[in-house]
């Protein structure tokens, strides 16, 4: 009974920070949002969670990418729109974990058009 209420917490937790990420995709990372956003919450690393956004790139990025030029325009918007607006997605996840989020790292495909997010929370001995 006990395993099934932490995993139906999980599962909600997952379903929020799912919503938060593709709320943050339409409001900062250029209005648009990923086909697929998946939340990895591993027990045995609790002071992390990463999240995977496939197929974020709307039509004229994708039409960008198809030069080399493109690619690394497209990469370097990315990273900037991310790192501009990254203290927004952090504290929603906050908020939803009720963890403080130490960091969050993110790296993004232009190949594969996948995003990958990786929060690290702070420890609760960490100041």
């Amino acid at each position: 009974m006990m395993h099934n209420e932490s995993l139906q917490q999980q599962e909600s937790l997952t379903a929020a920070v799912r919503k938060a990420v593709c709320q943050f995709q339409l409001e900062f990372m250029g209005g648009s949002f990923a086909e697929h956003i998946r939340v990895h919450i591993a027990p045995d690393m609790p002071d992390m969670m990463v999240v995977r956004s496939h197929g974020v790139l709307p039509t004229a990025e994708q039409k960008l990418i198809r030069t080399e030029e493109g690619r690394a325009l497209v990469k370097q918007l990315y990273r900037t729109l991310f790192a501009q607006q990254r203290h927004v997605l952090a504290q929603e996840v906050a908020t939803l974990t009720g963890i403080e989020v130490a960091d969050v790292l993110t790296d993004f495909s232009v190949s594969t058009g996948e995003q990958v997010m990786a929060f690290l929370f702070a420890s609760p001995d960490e100041d």
